[in-house]
C-alpha cells in the first residue's frame, strides 16, 4: 500500500525530494535515494508489525515472513523517523535526506561506502534542469 501512495505523489513532490538528494554532499546520497521508496515502505511495515504483534514477536517471526532484502536492516532504521514525523504531523518526504542518510549509514556501516552500494542508484531525471 505504501508503494502505491509513494508512486502516486505528484511529480513535483518527487522532483523536490530528488533535488534534496542531488544537492546533498554525501557521496552515497543518490544510492540511498534509489532505496527511499523501499526504505519507507519497510519502515511502515515495521511500524505496523510492531503495533499489531508487539516488538518482541515482530523480531522473532523469522526471515521467511519478515522482509529479507540485503539492506533491510538499514530500512528498518527509518521506522523511528516515520513514527516521529507522523506524531508531529510533519510531511514524510520533506527535508528527509539528512535524517535518512544518517540512519542508513549507521545501519549499513562500511557497506554504504562500497562500490557496489555507491553504484546502486539508477539514472534519474530531474524535470526543469
Amino acid at each position: 500500500m505504501f508503494h502505491l501512495l509513494y508512486d502516486t505523489a505528484p511529480q513535483e513532490r518527487h522532483d523536490q525530494v530528488l533535488q534534496e538528494f542531488l544537492s546533498h554532499p554525501d557521496p552515497a546520497a543518490l544510492s540511498f535515494y534509489s532505496y527511499l521508496n523501499e526504505a519507507l515502505a519497510t519502515a511502515v511495515g515495521t511500524i505496523v508489525d510492531n503495533r499489531v504483534l508487539g516488538e518482541a514477536a515482530s523480531r522473532t517471526r523469522g526471515r521467511n515472513i519478515n522482509y529479507a532484502h540485503p539492506t533491510s536492516r538499514a530500512w528498518r532504521r527509518a521506522a523511528p523517523v516515520v513514527s516521529e514525523r507522523w506524531a508531529e504531523r510533519l510531511p514524510l518526504l520533506e527535508d528527509i535526506a539528512d535524517t535518512y542518510l544518517h540512519q542508513g549509514r549507521l545501519a549499513l556501516g562500511d557497506v554504504a561506502a562500497s562500490p557496489r552500494f555507491l553504484l546502486a542508484h539508477e539514472p534519474c531525471r530531474v524535470t526543469g534542469n
